[in-house]
């Protein structure tokens, strides 16, 4: 069983087929217990037992994932995933997935009889999101952040870059896309947004590691992310001092501590 810290790109916004920086903050305590089982099996299955009970969101990228591992292997596994969140706690499911995934892989390695090093979990692990069709940058940014035990500004094809930022913010919960509208921008438009969502994210992290106010920061690009996800992805801004954050098909809001719209949690 493992415990882990949590990571959410709080500030950056997902754009299909593009890379995008994120800031990704790493909770101060441990959130989330797993542990994984693994079998030999006649055919790939997993199962997923959690508190709170996880949903289609997780199941069916973990079922993905199970098949991956599965065909590389050349033997079928069967796989039970036991989780539990801290009480009270509301974590995205990508998030979820990420430090799952992570035990997954070190489970399976280690029924193997092979120790994997930290870099080598993240890139196996990255490998099969994207044999799996679950390539989403932002979920290995919160690997990324996990498994190096700090705050970071990443984008996918760089180093990241650790940061230490301090924060409190409350963590509201999902709320589902129902479709994308990227497919209605032409390439340019698309070309656009996407730098502004790229160079928004770039300036909040030049601001915050010149020592500003992470309030002030946060309030600042909760403007530009919450329009573009308006923009992309038809999800109304979630209020005043509230902001979407990418899960798995979904918006995960997040707000600056005293709205009282969730249980607060420290970034650290």
């Amino acid at each position: 069983m493992g415990s882990y810290r949590i990571a959410i790109p709080v500030f950056g916004v997902p754009v299909r087929g593009k890379r995008n920086p994120y800031l990704v903050l790493l909770s101060e305590e441990e959130l989330v217990e797993v542990e994984v089982d693994v079998d030999e099996a006649e055919r790939p299955a997993v199962r997923v037992e959690g508190t709170p009970q996880p949903d289609w969101r997780l199941r069916i990228p973990l079922a993905s994932f199970v098949d991956v591992v599965s065909g590389r292997l050349e033997q079928p596994l069967d796989v039970v995933v036991r989780y539990r969140v801290a009480d009270g706690v509301s974590v995205p499911a990508a998030s979820l997935y990420a430090v799952i995934t992570m035990e997954l892989v070190t489970s399976v390695a280690e029924a193997a009889g092979y120790e994997m090093s930290v870099d080598e979990v993240l890139r196996a692990a990255a490998s099969i999101d994207d044999e799996a069709g679950v390539g989403l940058d932002y979920v290995k940014a919160a690997r990324e952040a996990v498994a190096r035990g700090t705050s970071m500004a990443y984008r996918e094809g760089e180093e990241p870059v650790p940061l230490r930022v301090e924060a409190e913010l409350e963590l509201v919960g999902e709320e589902d896309v129902a479709g994308s509208f990227e497919d209605e921008l032409g390439e340019q438009t698309l070309n656009a947004i996407t730098r502004l969502a790229g160079i928004s994210v770039v300036e909040s992290v030049s601001l915050l590691r010149e020592g500003a106010d992470f309030a002030t920061v946060f309030s600042r690009q909760a403007r530009v992310d919450n329009a573009l996800y308006y923009l992309l992805y038809g999800l109304e801004p979630p209020g005043e001092g509230c902001k979407w954050t990418p899960s798995l098909s979904s918006g995960f809001g997040v707000c600056s501590a005293g709205r009282g719209l969730g249980t607060r949690v420290r970034f650290r």
